[in-house]
């Protein structure tokens, strides 16, 4: 790109000549066709997602709990379990790391 950019009059000197009007010519090309590109591709991305989401498929990550674990962490939030005691004892009693004992229990 360096290259091109000395031809068309850039250059990375600080002694450098201002760009011609043909290298400003290209430039403003080069920027419409990088934002029609970026507009297809969100075009194309969100018709995919749409495609997907028709077909059942479902996005995002997948849980690290399992349904067992994302029913019991809600039941020792309404037993009363502070949010120290319940990273302890949910990680020790489960097996669980501390950050998915809070996350399942203090984001719901």
């Amino acid at each position: 790109m360096l290259v091109i950019c000395g031809e068309l009059g850039y250059s990375a000197s600080p002694n450098a000549r201002q760009p011609s009007d043909f290298a400003e010519i290209i430039f403003a090309i080069l920027g419409v066709a990088a934002k029609l590109e970026r507009r297809r591709i969100l075009e194309r991305t969100a018709r995919g997602q749409a495609d997907a989401k028709e077909k059942g498929v479902k996005l995002g990550r997948k849980p690290t709990l399992t349904p067992h674990q994302q029913k019991e962490a809600p039941k020792r939030l309404e037993a009363g379990e502070t949010q120290r005691s319940s990273q302890s004892t949910i990680s020790r009693l489960t097996g669980w790391s501390n950050k998915q004992g809070i996350s399942a229990i203090w984001d719901r």
